[in-house]
């Protein structure tokens, strides 16, 4: 099932897209946010692997961060690498 949004944009962004559009990239305004949407998340699951990469190594250094109250704990999943055993 699909949904659809009705965006405003400025005529400049508009013009990048239809720009996009007529160098035959994409075939329709739909097809060319999907991707951008696309990109975005696998951009914030890669940054949600790194919090929780960067969070293991501190928690296994002894050093909690900041960050670490904001992560999902119930979703946390140790990365075990070179010197784990130091534990």
């Amino acid at each position: 099932m699909r949904v659809t949004f009705n965006i405003s944009l400025p005529k400049y962004f508009a013009d990048i897209v239809d720009e996009e559009i007529a160098s035959g990239k994409y075939a329709t305004r739909s097809e060319f946010f999907r991707h951008v949407l696309t990109i975005w998340m696998e951009n914030r699951f890669d940054e949600k692997e790194a919090q929780k990469a960067r969070l293991a190594h501190n928690l296994r250094k002894r050093k909690i961060p900041t960050l670490a109250t904001r992560l999902p704990w119930d979703e946390l999943q140790i990365i075990e690498g070179p010197g784990s055993d130091e534990m």
